[in-house]
């Protein structure tokens, strides 16, 4: 889901991997929350600069997705512990 979101260039760089680590209990719709925040952090940025250029048309900045990872933070990782005890109930 990441990668839909994001500009191909960052998909090349190590963090961008250890982005997608970082986000190991964020459910679909968590990483949907936390690439808009990050576009909307983005825009931000763009909207408060006075080049105007191309508005970009994904998130081209590794920075700005660690910000909003920061603010959106998982909302299952809780529910970790009772999936594990479920699943070895069903075993």
């Amino acid at each position: 889901m990441l990668k839909y979101y994001t500009a191909p260039a960052l998909h090349k760089q190590n963090d961008f991997e250890q982005l997608i680590k970082e986000t190991e209990f964020y459910s679909g719709s968590d990483l949907k929350q936390m690439c808009k925040e990050a576009w909307m952090i983005q825009m931000r940025h763009y909207l408060s600069t006075d080049n105007k250029s191309k508005v970009p048309d994904q998130i081209n900045s590794l920075d700005v997705m660690k910000t909003a990872r920061k603010i959106i933070l998982p909302t299952t990782k809780h529910l970790t512990g009772r999936y594990n005890e479920w699943e070895s109930r069903v075993k």
